[in-house]
């Protein structure tokens, strides 16, 4: 993330996108070891 993205994205917008990767990541892992 460059400078001016942290000065367009407000703190809420981060957490937001942060806990949607978070979840996604740990829906991926669940796959994963489903599979295995």
């Amino acid at each position: 993330m460059t400078l001016i993205h942290k000065h367009i994205c407000c703190l809420w917008d981060i957490s937001s996108v942060s806990s949607r990767l978070g979840m996604a990541s740990a829906f991926k892992i669940k796959m994963v070891i489903n599979r295995l």
